[in-house]
């Protein structure tokens, strides 16, 4: 299903599998997985900033040699330094590295976001070194989005074989790895592009439906 996927369309594609009645199953319940799932914007914005620091984790992994967790504390003392210097007035230790960690990085007990939502996106690019290093991200975006994507499309392939095999077909609507639709994808690079300070900034987050 891609972006302009209508009823007809899908209706023309059924037909296809009406000679077996396995394959219509398959193809009926993912077509109502597609319909029931949903991408609101913070999800969005979750897994760019997520894929984001997770290029820029590896790629001072490499340039530093270091282990994933320090490589987590040098970016939070990067693209964190103003911060840092105000919430030492407020006694923090910034000297500890778990301190740092707890506090800036989003979903851990003591995080100032508790979440990446646009508190934390504000406060990530008002960082110049992670608006610059963000920049270089988004020139090769497209192609990890198409790289994500193909993984999920051949995980959800061997799942759905699986599935037939064992005459589970049931289990297909609690699958929540769904390669992303053509729409999905078109928005979360618009999103990203629009992340950057110098475009529009993040409002409310809206339901993007398929």
């Amino acid at each position: 299903m891609g972006k302009n996927t209508d009823q007809a369309e899908i209706d023309n594609v059924r037909k296809l599998y009406l000679q077996n009645p396995c394959l219509l199953q398959v193809f009926d319940k993912l077509v109502m997985k597609y319909f029931s799932a949903k991408k609101c914007k913070e999800d969005i914005v979750r897994y760019i900033l997520r894929r984001t620091f997770k290029v820029m984790r590896s790629s001072i992994m490499k340039r530093e040699k270091v282990c994933s967790k320090k490589a987590s504390l040098l970016l939070c003392k990067r693209y964190f330094q103003n911060n840092l210097d105000e919430i030492q007035q407020s006694g923090v230790d910034v000297q500890n590295d778990e301190e740092i960690l707890e506090l800036f990085m989003p979903y851990r007990k003591n995080s100032k976001n508790k979440t990446m939502n646009t508190s934390f996106v504000l406060e990530i690019f008002s960082s110049d070194d992670f608006c610059k290093e963000y920049q270089e991200f988004l020139d090769e975006f497209k192609g990890i989005l198409v790289a994500d994507n193909n993984k999920k499309r051949d995980k959800l392939i061997i799942f759905l074989m699986e599935c037939i095999k064992k005459n589970a077909l049931s289990k297909i609507g609690a699958y929540n790895r769904l390669p992303w639709l053509d729409v999905w994808i078109d928005d979360t690079r618009n999103i990203a592009e629009s992340l950057m300070p110098n475009k529009k900034t993040m409002g409310t987050y809206k339901k993007v439906k398929n």
